[in-house]
């Protein structure tokens, strides 16, 4: 109990109480066969979370300590949870996922073999009910590449912005990594870390499954529009290099932010009041620009993305429309 650990494993929790019983267990097991810290950082709860969290801690007698969290929000509660980690390098798992037992030996492992700074792995979605409904492949093979191969990676979609299919060296978090965004929180930070001469370790095994949550952010009724716009600025004041990251960056734009945003406000339109639906709009107006025809469509990429991106533009309600036919099978949208 002395000493610093291999692994330091962040868990925000609010309101979880009916993911704790099949949670917490998962945390045990993995001290099993791991030198580990668990860091619970509960983000006001307003349930018993924080109750059975300490009891769970005080029976199983593994390292383990439970931090309350002073602003409220999952990238206020990992960015807290930080400044509490003692162990070599640190893994964020979400309390209402599942993972492998021998997750963290298999992403250390590589870790130290590699001498990497973030180990990627790969990983599987099921639904509320555990039906499986795809793979998130962000390491397809063995290999390894640099911060900003892998910061290109990101906006080319190779690799996804999630934070619990990746392990970190402790240094390379800092403080305070994360944007205090109430969604896509985990790609800002990704994208403000990866950087530079690191090395990046991929590791082509699924170790972790991500549960579709009817109740999150993502799919809430108070979806924050805005979320990946900061997500587009980041990478835009770290998109320094010219040719290739000049081109991920505009698919960026409009794979990652706009289109995705277009549908987003399609499906939610009829919960959106008046003024709401119209700051939304005016945000992707400027999102979406006209100036980048000539470059898009001179390189070649995105132009389907872009040529939707221009019809919500032009005429929102025809997007709208589109999008309600695509809902339908009848028509495929770049990213219905």
């Amino acid at each position: 109990m002395i000493g610093e650990p291999l692994v330091s494993v962040v868990v925000p929790v609010h309101n979880a109480e009916k993911y704790l019983t099949r949670a917490l267990p998962q945390l045990a097991e993995l001290a099993k066969s791991t030198d580990l810290e668990v860091i619970v950082i509960d983000d006001n709860s307003s349930d018993r979370s924080a109750e059975i969290v300490r009891s769970w801690i005080a029976d199983t007698g593994i390292r383990a300590d439970l931090y309350h969290a002073t602003f409220r929000g999952v990238a206020n509660a990992r960015n807290e949870a930080i400044g509490f980690c003692n162990g070599r390098y640190v893994w964020f798992a979400d309390i209402d996922d599942s993972w492998d037992a021998d997750v963290l030996i298999a992403l250390s492992g590589v870790a130290e073999a590699e001498h990497a700074d973030i180990v990627v792995c790969n990983a599987v979605k099921v639904t509320d009910d555990g039906i499986e409904t795809g793979i998130i492949c962000d390491a397809p093979h063995r290999a390894t590449c640099t911060g900003e191969q892998a910061f290109s990676k990101l906006l080319n979609g190779c690799l996804q912005g999630h934070l619990w299919n990746k392990l970190f060296r402790r240094e390379l978090l800092g403080e305070d990594p994360f944007p205090p965004l109430r969604a896509h929180s985990d790609l800002g930070g990704l994208l403000h870390l990866m950087r530079g001469n690191q090395r990046i370790a991929f590791l082509p095994r699924i170790l972790y499954t991500y549960r579709q949550n009817p109740g999150s952010i993502l799919n809430s009724g108070s979806y924050p529009f805005d979320g990946l716009v900061t997500c587009l600025e980041i990478a835009e004041s770290r998109s320094t290099l010219p040719g290739s990251n000049a081109r991920s960056l505009m698919s960026f734009r409009y794979r990652v932010v706009a289109v995705p945003l277009l549908n987003e406000l399609a499906r939610r339109r009829s919960k959106l009041s008046e003024g709401e639906r119209a700051a939304v709009v005016r945000m992707l107006r400027q999102t979406i620009r006209w100036r980048d025809a000539r470059y898009v469509l001179s390189s070649g990429r995105d132009i389907r993305n872009y040529l939707q991106a221009l019809v919500g533009k032009l005429s929102p309600s025809i997007y709208f429309g589109l999008y309600s036919f695509a809902r339908h099978g009848r028509l495929t949208l770049a990213d219905s």
